[in-house]
């Protein structure tokens, strides 16, 4: 497992910032700290670059937790470390399947005027494009799931993965988010109200994101990058009490 050394955190805190580098640094920095790998470019919106500060700060907690778990450290109550085993995550994945995936995206290309829907794509060609869609390749979003990972993690990489890849002709976001809505409540969870002009604004920058970022591949649906921080900054809006 690599760690971020300090000349490397420095110059990700100071391109956050906005400062001026001496060397600069390069475009895209593939940067793996704790097991958790973010690809930073330059120019990272500022509310990104404060997640990404946070999200090592949680990481850095993550790892001291199951190290604590593990029996290792004499300080784990005294740094005020939850168990990890206690944290809220998704552990069953097992009332979804790929074809839950094609029939919530099909449904919203029957009630939807914003599925897109041109002269040379009606509604017959777009459905049957949805619905060649592989269920092996599908399934791998299923799968590959981080079963592991903290809530947040979670649900940010669920949406990369489904939104990124694009499985589909439209609708995407909307799918993964209708699904993960539901698979939230079979693992107990409240999902709870997620405000609409929040989400809308979510992803239209997810939107913007993704076309700025290499094509999300089968092997690299969970990958942390900027469009994975665009939704991690999302849930950490919407889940702030991921009540059981």
């Amino acid at each position: 497992m690599s760690r971020i050394d300090d000349g490397l955190l420095g110059v990700l805190i100071e391109g956050c910032l906005g400062a001026t580098l001496t060397p600069v640094p390069p475009v895209r920095l593939g940067i793996v700290v704790l097991g958790v790998t973010v690809d930073v470019g330059r120019g990272i919106p500022a509310d990104l670059c404060a997640l990404f500060l946070d999200l090592l700060v949680d990481r850095l907690k993550f790892v001291a937790n199951r190290g604590c778990s593990r029996g290792r450290g004499e300080n784990c109550h005294v740094m005020g470390f939850a168990d990890p085993a206690s944290q809220p995550r998704i552990t069953d994945l097992s009332g979804i399947d790929p074809i839950d995936f094609k029939i919530q995206n099909t449904q919203f290309l029957q009630s939807d005027a914003e599925y897109e829907q041109t002269g040379a794509e009606q509604f017959d060609v777009l459905r049957h494009r949805i619905w060649v869609t592989r269920n092996g390749d599908v399934q791998r979003v299923l799968d590959e799931f981080p079963r592991d990972a903290p809530l947040y993690e979670q649900c940010a990489g669920w949406i990369h993965a489904i939104a990124g890849k694009h499985f589909f002709p439209d609708a995407n976001h909307r799918t993964a988010l209708v699904l993960l809505r539901e698979l939230l409540r079979q693992n107990d969870f409240s999902p709870g109200r997620w405000p609409a002009s929040v989400s809308r604004e979510t992803v239209l920058r997810s939107h913007r994101v993704r076309r700025q970022l290499p094509p999300v591949r089968l092997d690299t649906l969970y990958r942390h990058d900027r469009l994975f921080l665009v939704w991690l900054l999302y849930f950490r809006i919407v889940l702030r009490n991921p009540a059981r």
